[in-house]
């Protein structure tokens, strides 16, 4: 499997469950960064006081599950999804896999990992898929993983650029006492 970047590293993934943005590939895939956002403040001279704070880029969280071993759909599912949080301007927080048959039970380690660094992030933070399968075909699982991404403040979209956002707020809205 290829770096999704033009350069001509293969990614480390082979046979194993893995986060993207490991130190193995960020050695060698420098240009994909992970540090996080910088929220200009009225100390910093550059801001120029309460004009100059900058609003957060919200933070994509890239997830997506495969069971095969060819990967050239995999590749092209992740192209989508790049591109897509390319052209709205978000900031990389990284890729999340779920391999092999991680990715066809209910136990997705790497969606788990996922939501725990979600949950730590700072900011606007978006979990992008594909499309809504590559969560999981099964729609009441489904809704709970939609669940668990809103519960770290979070929501999902598609790089179709379907989101759940509304729905999640609406959801909120109806669980909160009057």
């Amino acid at each position: 499997m290829r770096c999704h970047c033009p350069c001509p590293r293969p990614w480390p993934l082979r046979g194993r469950t893995a986060t993207y943005l490991g130190p193995d590939v960020q050695a060698h895939h420098p240009h994909v960064t992970t540090g996080r956002t910088q929220i200009a403040t009225g100390s910093d001279p550059s801001a120029g006081g309460a004009e100059g704070l900058a609003e957060a880029r919200p933070r994509a969280f890239i997830y997506d599950r495969h069971a095969t071993t060819s990967t050239v759909i995999l590749d092209i599912r992740l192209d989508r999804c790049l591109a897509y949080a390319k052209s709205r301007g978000w900031e990389l927080a990284g890729i999340w896999l779920d391999l092999g048959d991680h990715a066809l039970g209910q136990h997705r380690p790497q969606f788990g990992a996922l939501c725990v660094a979600m949950d730590a992030a700072t900011g606007p933070i978006v979990c992008l898929v594909d499309d809504w399968d590559r969560l999981t075909r099964d729609a009441s699982q489904s809704s709970v993983m939609r669940h668990r991404v809103a519960h770290t403040g979070g929501h999902c979209v598609t790089a179709e650029g379907e989101s759940d956002e509304s729905a999640e707020k609406e959801r909120a809205r109806l669980r909160t006492p009057h």
